[in-house]
């Protein structure tokens, strides 16, 4: 079985399995519901940031509201689909201890939402300890007042801009 990178959220560091809800079924478990869970925001959204989660090498940031009810969702998913959970975990990986590795996942994500809470942010990186210095540098130019020149957007902002601009533009080409 092979470990995950380093894992850190929001320049604390957290358990290698935190944030590693594909490994246990959860998106797949997210693509098999219908309708919406939150209003606009759907199931699509938490299968893309279980994703993300799992992304090696690049620091990534998500609305908190939005990581704190994915949070919920996958502590949620974990205990009602703990048997199903258990067994995409033996299927994957074949761990020694599938129900303590569950369990770690699960710890490593309530720690998330403490501080998801705490920080009123979520940025994460999966990577080495140069990254947490990157995370909290980060962390604290989106923290400035928009008008100072070291204001910066998180990256799940910047990305959401970038896709609706792209859109926009193709939609214009068409016209």
């Amino acid at each position: 079985m092979t470990e995950p990178s380093p894992f850190y959220f929001n320049g604390e560091r957290l358990s290698d399995w935190a944030g590693c809800w594909s490994l246990v079924g959860f998106d797949a478990a997210m693509g098999r519901r219908d309708g919406d869970w939150v209003g606009a925001i759907g199931h699509s959204q938490l299968i893309a940031l279980s994703r993300r989660l799992m992304t090696e090498g690049e620091l990534d940031s998500e609305y908190p509201e939005l990581m704190r009810l994915a949070c919920l969702e996958f502590s949620v998913f974990a205990l009602e689909e703990r048997g199903a959970a258990v067994d995409a975990l033996v299927e994957r990986l074949d761990p020694d201890d599938p129900v303590g590795l569950l369990g770690e996942i699960v710890s490593g994500t309530r720690f998330m939402l403490e501080l998801t809470r705490r920080d009123k942010a979520a940025f994460w990186s999966r990577g080495d300890m140069a990254d947490v210095d990157a995370m909290k540098e980060t962390m604290r130019r989106c923290r400035l007042p928009k008008d100072d020149p070291d204001f910066q957007l998180p990256r799940h902002i910047t990305d959401w801009k970038r896709e609706i601009e792209s859109k926009e533009t193709g939609l214009q080409s068409r016209l």
